[in-house]
């Protein structure tokens, strides 16, 4: 196992989310504003918008806490803030749809309104270019009651690494 990793993952939109933790994966996650979906589906004449959220490699179940406490490391010149997703897009199930959260500067608790993956996106849809930078901590046990689900990183995780991971964090 590695001790400390840095990982970038380069987003189909051009920007970047550095993730520094031990593995299998962070409980801080660094995000750089991106630029939306929209505005790229726009921008690029699409017909399809890109997936601007970040999975986290994080679940929660209906009705339990997700604490998540935010830093602004650079604030954003069109004011937005990170928003935390709750739920896979375009998955609406007998109910099961996405619920996003903006999250503020801070100590932010959610009691989950439904069950799912954990995504995070800091995205701006504005004229200008981004420029934020957000860290997000997911807090321990007992405080926040997300638990860790099988998250598989390109060229990063092994196959025996993912296995484990399968075997171990059953959601």
């Amino acid at each position: 196992m590695r001790s400390q990793i840095m990982l970038t993952l380069l987003l189909m939109l051009g920007g970047s989310v550095a993730l520094w933790a031990a593995m299998p994966y962070p409980n801080t996650i660094t995000l750089s504003q991106i630029n939306g979906a929209e505005k790229e589906r726009t921008r690029l004449a699409q017909g399809h918008k890109k997936f601007d959220r970040q999975p986290t490699g994080f679940y929660v179940e209906q009705g339990k806490k997700v604490v998540v406490t935010v830093e602004f490391l650079t604030p954003a010149a069109d004011s937005a803030a990170p928003v935390l997703t709750i739920g896979t897009l375009g998955f609406d199930v007998g109910g099961r749809t996405n619920v996003d959260h903006t999250l503020k500067e801070g100590k932010n608790t959610i009691t989950a309104t439904n069950s799912g993956l954990i995504y995070l996106s800091y995205v701006t849809n504005k004229v200008r270019e981004p420029e934020g930078k957000v860290r997000v901590v997911f807090e321990a046990a007992p405080e926040s009651e997300h638990v860790r689900a099988p998250r598989y990183v390109y060229g990063v995780t092994t196959q025996a690494e993912f296995e484990g991971m399968l075997n171990a964090y059953q959601t």
